[in-house]
């Protein structure tokens, strides 16, 4: 995915309240949210429709594993299986636990 975009068109929900605007991503990180600046114009868009919604990623801080993977199986790729679905649900960060 492109390291530098404006999302527009989405509801942006934030920990306050859901507002429209844009977000400006420039280098992989959120520059700005709400109103469009004019000093992220030159970015590219990512536009979408208007009931979609853009949320802060979800951290799950008790996980054994997914997708018949389990972090006890002490294997690189059972993490990569592990993470890429928990990435496809929204989740952004873990705990890997064990027992």
């Amino acid at each position: 995915m492109m390291q530098s975009y404006r999302i527009t068109g989405a509801q942006i929900v934030t920990k306050e309240i859901v507002l429209e605007g844009e977000i400006a991503v420039e280098c992989g990180k959120i520059r700005a949210v709400g109103e469009p600046d004019s000093a992220f114009s030159h970015l590219p868009i990512v536009e979408y429709h208007h009931s979609d919604r853009v949320i802060p990623g979800f951290i799950d801080t008790h996980i054994h594993g997914s997708s018949g993977c389990d972090v006890m199986d002490a294997e690189i790729e059972s993490l990569k299986v592990i993470t890429s679905s928990l990435y496809r649900q929204g989740v952004t960060a873990f705990l890997a636990t064990t027992m």
